[in-house]
């Protein structure tokens, strides 16, 4: 099915009654390239999108923005999809090609440094939602020992960022924790937040709070560990990915008394999303060495 506003159409009078008014001469079509006459009697050609060559329009594909505009352009028809394809693919190979010879290069996108604009941060926890073509941002810190727990949308295509303004139990202020998607949800678990400079002599604090946001509902939503379930101890600085319905946690930073050694651990936890439990993974072979930090 083809999109007649992607390009023009030559003009085809089939009826008496289609016909403009008799001192506009009716176009002549020959090989999809349509004859008009403008104001001035010269000829003008117009060409419908769809009779150019297939090398033309992947070069015109490869200049559009590769997120929303370009999702576009793959569901218009099957040739525009098979153009696409291409596209992906000479973009892959040329990404490997340049990563292979280290010519890859970095491309900055200043946005205004306004109150409506995410403000400078570090260890905060980031992820890509692919229905929307955009990245979800959590939390982070500063060096004035200051954490956040806003969220933050940033538009790849418009290159925009809005922050998410929502309902429900918002997460602790923290750094260092980790974030995933699944389906139309953001699952948020562990961090750690700066100590203050005053009072004096505060430690950091360790989380192990679980949220879940709902991106359709704009509602964060916190789980709690019931009687005598088994729940991952505070952690920070940890790994975290999505395996089918589940969230697989590996190692992080930890705190094993309230005063005393933090320590870095390798063990593995699973969060069933469609269950909302935990379990720890049990792991066959040699574990790494754990490592204590004062």
């Amino acid at each position: 099915m083809e999109d007649d506003s992607l390009g023009a159409r030559p003009k085809i009078y089939k009826a008496a009654e289609d016909k403009p008014m008799e001192e506009e001469p009716p176009a002549e079509v020959d090989g999809g390239v349509g004859l008009e006459m403008d104001e001035g009697n010269d000829v003008v050609y117009t060409v419908n999108v769809s009779e150019l060559p297939d090398e033309v329009l992947e070069y015109i594909f490869k200049l559009i923005s590769p997120y929303a505009d370009f999702q576009a352009c793959y569901r218009v028809c099957r040739r525009w999809r098979d153009c696409c394809k291409r596209v992906v693919r000479s973009r892959l190979l040329n990404f490997h090609n340049q990563l292979n010879k280290a010519e890859l290069e970095w491309t900055s996108v200043h946005t205004d440094e306004s109150p409506g604009n995410i403000g400078k941060r570090y260890s905060h926890c980031s992820v890509y939602y692919p229905p929307s073509h955009s990245m979800f941002v959590f939390g982070g810190c500063t060096c004035s020992s200051s954490t956040f727990n806003d969220l933050w949308q940033f538009d790849l295509s418009s290159r925009i960022w809005t922050r998410v303004v929502s309902m429900g139990t918002y997460p602790s202020p923290k750094a260092l924790a980790s974030m995933v998607e699944h389906g139309s949800s953001l699952i948020l678990f562990g961090g750690w937040t700066h100590p203050s400079p005053y009072p004096l002599h505060q430690t950091w604090k360790l989380f192990s709070e679980l949220h879940i946001f709902n991106i359709k509902d704009n509602k964060w939503n916190q789980l709690c560990a019931r009687a005598g379930e088994v729940w991952p101890p505070p952690s920070a600085g940890h790994s975290a990915t999505v395996h089918r319905n589940s969230m697989v946690v590996f190692g992080g930073l930890q705190k094993q008394r309230e005063v005393g050694f933090f320590s870095s651990s390798n063990n593995i936890w699973v969060f069933s999303v469609l269950e909302q439990t935990w379990r720890m993974q049990p792991v066959l072979g040699k574990k790494y060495v754990m490592h204590n930090y004062s």
